[in-house]
């Protein structure tokens, strides 16, 4: 059975943009776009609770067909449910007429999947920008058009835009803290990357591996094939972009070790194939912190969740489909938790990013460090501070032999300014280290239960 949960994880800064929208004296004009399973719906539905809105729905059909939905939709939302009341011969004579019924009070319109009302009809955007443009400006109105990608709207003076992503850890944690303990927060933000398109399908009342099992490990569940449907949305064939997030599911990869362990050559086939990822947004390449240009990239998968398939699915299709075991579980994941460090990293970087008076700095650029002295996980600065900080998530308390090998690798990063450490741990810290950092101001200890209880 495939659990849909109903929680709502507030948005909000999101929120607060249509709130502004809708409380203004005059039209506004709010786009809405993201990706499949980001929540936009979601979060339009629940701005549009117990307001005077009409919500419409494109189809992939044609035009006829969505004008008769539109038409529905304002009955309905407009004559308490009765469907047939009004019907449009255009999109202008419908929007024309919701600017007449607005005058007295105050009216939202949502236009859902905007770039399929468009694809049915060609005519149609250029329709729409004019009177949003011209006709609508002195309406009662707020319009919201909803969208996977942009559709030029954007570009209309006045309008105000929402780009939805997944959801940071913070929201994830807020949601689900009540349910799971620090480490399962952590799984559980590894298993979705925070899109809310997983994380209805999450049942707070089972365990992450429960969970894991009925989400992941069956022919039937909802995110078993997803991975690959996204691809085949977005390419023609998925054979070499499947070898390659295989590849990088082990971790961040260089060029040569992409080619070597894919089996996608030459190297500048293997170039074209991770280019195209990458403006897909699955994959992104890092230079080393302070590098513009740089033959050390490192190249890594963006989203958790796609990273945890291609780890565990990808490679274990066999047993899912013929479920070998009552115990999958235990089976394709098993104990390893390899998966998990690069996800606690990204993790920390969100913490830094949203709470920088924490470290008493700003942060104006981040990112990771690696050359001939070694790896640092997180280099964050601003004009007057550099931080160097280094993530463990390991079983045990991080001593101060870890703050020492990261002054040591820091010391090859040319900086202006003071110079700053933390080091974050998923089990706390040792007495030598908390003792030292008690009397040296520049570092800065934080463990997952901070992060947590933040």
């Amino acid at each position: 059975m495939i659990y849909l949960n109903e929680r709502h994880i507030e948005r909000r800064e999101e929120k607060r943009v249509l709130d502004e929208a809708y409380l203004s004296d005059s039209f506004e004009l709010v786009t809405v776009t993201g990706p499949s399973g980001s929540g936009k719906t979601a979060m339009i539905r629940e701005f549009c609770r117990d307001k005077r809105a009409v919500l419409f729905t494109a189809s992939r059909t044609n035009i006829a067909i969505n004008l008769s939905s539109f038409s529905k939709a304002v009955s309905k939302a407009l004559y308490k449910g009765l469907r047939s009341l009004v019907r449009f011969t255009s999109v202008e004579e419908g929007m024309l007429f919701l600017k007449r019924m607005a005058v007295n009070r105050r009216l939202i319109v949502v236009i859902d999947d905007c770039d399929a009302l468009f694809q049915s009809d060609l005519g149609t955007e250029g329709t729409l920008r004019e009177l949003l443009s011209h006709d609508m400006q002195d309406a009662n109105v707020v319009v919201v058009t909803v969208s996977r990608s942009a559709t030029g709207l954007e570009t209309i003076a006045g309008c105000r835009s929402i780009v939805l992503g997944n959801l940071p850890f913070s929201a994830v944690r807020d949601a689900y803290r009540d349910r799971y303990d620090d480490h399962d927060l952590v799984r559980l933000y590894a298993i979705t990357g925070g899109s809310p398109g997983i994380l209805r399908y999450i049942d707070p009342d089972r365990t992450i591996n429960q969970n894991i099992d009925s989400v992941y490990l069956s022919p039937d569940s909802p995110m078993y094939r997803d991975p690959i449907h996204t691809l085949m949305s977005q390419v023609r064939s998925t054979e070499k972009y499947e070898c390659i997030l295989s590849a990088l599911s082990k971790g961040p990869r260089q060029m040569g070790e992409i080619v070597e362990e894919s089996g996608v050559s030459p190297s500048s086939a293997c170039s074209t194939y991770l280019s195209s990822l990458i403006d897909m947004g699955m994959v992104r390449k890092d230079l080393p912190y302070g590098e513009k240009t740089s033959r050390k990239g490192l190249y890594s998968i963006v989203d958790p969740s796609f990273l945890f398939w291609f780890r565990f699915v990808h490679e274990n299709r066999s047993l899912i489909e013929y479920r070998y075991s009552d115990d999958l579980y235990g089976i394709v994941v098993g104990e390893d938790d390899g998966y998990l460090p690069p996800v606690f990293r990204d993790i920390c970087l969100q913490f830094i990013e949203e709470n920088p008076a924490f470290f008493d700095m700003s942060v104006t650029r981040s990112g990771r460090w690696w050359g001939d002295a070694g790896e640092i996980d997180i280099v964050v600065g601003d004009l007057l501070t550099t931080m160097f900080c280094d993530c463990r998530y390991r079983d045990s308390p991080v001593g101060l032999s870890v703050l020492d090998s990261l002054k040591k690798k820091s010391a090859s990063i040319k900086t202006i300014g003071a110079r700053r450490y933390a080091i974050f741990s998923k089990e706390g810290f040792a007495k030598d280290l908390t003792d030292y950092a008690r009397r040296h101001s520049d570092v800065t200890l934080v463990s997952l239960r901070d992060i947590c209880s933040f």
